[in-house]
């Protein structure tokens, strides 16, 4: 069985995190349950106490572009 993926490892990705537009490169994939996710690293690492997160997306939810991004929500009523 092949599962065919919109991103493959460290590509960029775009895609609204806490109400910002943010782009990172994919960290890691997932299929689970028939839906495909995306798992990217935001570092936060300024200090020894603050700790990197892991941010796991739908791919629907994933862009390749921030013109493809802005396209999608532009169409939503």
């Amino acid at each position: 069985m092949t599962i065919e993926t919109r991103f493959n490892l460290k590509e960029i990705a775009f895609f609204i995190h806490n109400n910002d537009i943010v782009s990172f490169p994919v960290y890691g994939i997932e299929y689970k349950h028939g839906r495909i996710t995306y798992s990217f690293m935001e570092r936060k690492s300024q200090t020894l106490m603050d700790n990197d997160s892991i941010i796991h997306i739908e791919e629907k939810r994933c862009y390749k572009s921030i013109d493809e991004l802005a396209e999608f929500y532009k169409n939503i009523k």
